[in-house]
């Protein structure tokens, strides 16, 4: 079960390391602009989460539900995320395109060596969810 988020949300500030958002914006630091108004800093960064999983597509997507507990508590967090907008694509692609395989399996990975020789992700899609606005 992989997933691969090809665009994360992030906090950068000029005195810290970048670390995931809990609002799903980029947020600066506007201090030393002496503008305090956060809300005119912030820059939305779309998330794309690929998965090459049918199931747990199948459970995103169709609401399923998994006898596993720790399972169940990211689905529903994965939910949540998606729900707040801070998802903005869930896509199912075929498994031998994720490049998220070179970091959990033996064999050689191929999406990976197009990444590295292209600087681009390239995805086979078998499907999506068509968000009703």
């Amino acid at each position: 079960m992989m997933i691969l988020l090809t665009a994360v949300s992030l906090s950068i500030s000029p005195n810290s390391v970048p670390f995931a958002s809990d609002t799903g914006a980029l947020q600066t630091d506007s201090s030393s602009h002496g503008n305090h108004d956060d809300d005119d800093d912030d820059i939305n960064v779309p998330m794309v989460l690929c998965i090459d999983s049918k199931s747990l597509y199948d459970c995103l997507v169709k609401l399923g539900i998994t006898q596993e507990k720790r399972l169940m508590v990211d689905l529903m967090c994965l939910r949540q995320s998606y729900e707040r907008r801070e998802i903005t694509e869930i896509i199912w692609i075929k498994g031998p395109t994720n490049p998220a395989d070179a970091m959990t399996k033996e064999k050689p990975c191929p999406a990976l060596r197009r990444i590295i020789d292209s600087n681009k992700i390239e995805v086979d899609v078998d499907g999506w969810v068509e968000r009703m606005d």
